[in-house]
C-alpha cells in the first residue's frame, strides 16, 4: 500500500518571468484523503467536466481547461447534508455522471427537501467556509477568481496600477 510522500520543507513561493508578466507560484500541502477535497474546477466547461469527474493535475487545470481522464464512467452517489433528510431520502444515484444529470439530481434533492422537511426547518443556518488573503495587484485577484474577476473589478473601481506605484 502506498501513503504518499512525506513533505516535512516546502518552500512558500517560486517565481519567474513570463514575457511581461511575473508569475508567482504558492505550495501548500493538502490532502485530500478528507470528504471535502480543496481540489476544483473553477468553471466547470460543460460538455467536459462534471462533479466527480477525474481529471489531470496539470498546467490546463491550472488554466482552468481541464484534461478529463477517459475512463468508464460509473454511478455516483449524491448526499445532501440537510435537516430532517437522512438515510435513502438525502441521497440519489446518478447512472450516467454528466453535468446536466448531476445537477438534475441536485436539484431533486433539494426539492425533495423543500416538499418534505423545509417546513420542519425554517431557520437552518448555513455552513460557511471562508478564507482571507491581501491582494495587491489585479493579476493576483484573476489568478484567484478566475477571469470572472474582471467584470467583478469594473463595478469595484479599484486602480490597481496607481496602488502599485504607490501613488494611492
Amino acid at each position: 500500500v502506498y501513503h504518499g510522500d512525506a513533505v516535512t520543507n516546502v518552500r512558500p513561493r517560486k517565481g519567474y518571468k513570463d514575457g511581461n508578466e511575473y508569475i508567482v507560484v504558492g505550495k501548500k500541502k493538502k490532502s485530500i484523503n478528507q470528504n471535502n477535497a480543496d481540489i476544483q474546477v473553477v468553471i466547470a466547461i460543460s460538455s467536459l467536466t462534471y462533479p466527480g469527474a477525474l481529471v489531470k493535475a496539470n498546467s490546463e487545470l491550472v488554466e482552468n481547461q481541464p484534461d478529463v481522464l477517459p475512463v468508464k464512467r460509473d454511478s455516483l452517489t449524491l448526499r445532501i447534508d440537510l435537516p430532517g433528510m437522512t438515510n435513502q431520502d438525502n441521497k440519489n444515484v446518478v447512472k450516467n455522471a454528466t453535468k446536466s444529470n448531476v445537477n438534475n439530481a441536485v436539484n431533486t434533492l433539494v426539492e425533495r427537501w423543500n416538499e418534505k422537511y423545509a417546513q420542519a426547518y425554517p431557520n437552518v443556518s448555513e455552513k460557511i467556509d471562508y478564507d482571507d488573503e491581501m491582494a495587491y495587484s489585479e493579476s493576483q485577484l484573476i489568478a484567484k477568481f478566475c477571469t470572472a474577476f474582471k467584470a467583478v473589478n469594473n463595478s469595484l473601481n479599484v486602480n490597481f496600477g496607481a496602488i502599485s506605484e504607490g501613488k494611492m
